[in-house]
């Protein structure tokens, strides 16, 4: 701990930070994130941890990991959150599958649709299962995969649809396997946040991986990616 503290004073940032991502960010993020730093901070060595947001929660309370990625605003004397992206939720499939069209899919025209879903992401669970609810239905037809890559097969099989995140089968659907829609929600929207150290206790180098992780993110906004959109003020 106190070789912690003492490197808050480094002018060259180095040491170990400890990052929790979930499944559709490792796969978009990470590659992206570990490049950056590489070129710019060789000294700094970047281990991660891959769970849905309330496991990591969890991990950032009992200090497993320095930065968590969740859907959880948390603000103490330790920690604190920024805001980076709202993640929409969207129907994800083979072309033949999705019903076409540019507006956003009402949830309630899904509940018979043939689905992939994990039920180890409790959040998104929380919201699909709360919002559909309002409309007096439920899913119907809903095979809970916890394997990713079982679920990702089966979805490229044809066989389910999936509602996910887009970067979660961004690869696919950029190469045209598959095709997401946006899912509409009434609920309140999914915002993503950065949770670490407060700035003040940030050593170099964990302020160096916020910095490039918040880089990153807003270019992947920029650039339109992922459908994520820049938070309400």
């Amino acid at each position: 701990r106190t070789k912690q503290e003492l490197s808050r004073f480094s002018d060259t940032p180095s040491g170990t930070v400890r990052i929790g991502v979930t499944p559709s960010l490792g796969r978009v993020l990470v590659p992206s994130l570990l490049e950056r730093c590489a070129d710019r901070f060789p000294e700094i060595n970047l281990l991660f941890s891959q769970g849905f947001s309330d496991q990591l929660d969890v991990e950032l309370a009992q200090r497993v990991i320095d930065f968590a990625h969740t859907h959880t605003n948390l603000e103490n004397e330790r920690i604190e959150s920024i805001p980076l992206y709202i993640e929409p939720l969207f129907l994800i499939g083979v072309p033949e599958m999705i019903p076409s069209g540019t507006e956003p899919v009402e949830l309630e025209s899904l509940s018979d649709f043939p689905l992939a879903l994990d039920e180890r992401s409790q959040e998104m669970r929380r919201v699909l299962d709360g919002e559909i609810a309002k409309s007096g239905k439920s899913f119907e037809n809903v095979a809970e995969i916890q394997s990713i890559n079982i679920r990702r097969e089966l979805v490229v099989q044809g066989r389910r649809g999936s509602i996910a995140p887009f970067a979660l089968f961004a690869t696919e659907i950029k190469s045209g396997l598959l095709v997401a829609r946006e899912v509409s929600l009434k609920a309140d929207d999914r915002t993503v946040h950065l949770t670490g150290p407060r700035v003040e206790k940030m050593t170099s180098a964990e302020s160096a991986v916020r910095t490039m992780i918040i880089e990153l993110v807003d270019k992947s906004i920029s650039k339109n990616r992922f459908g994520w959109r820049m938070p309400q003020s």
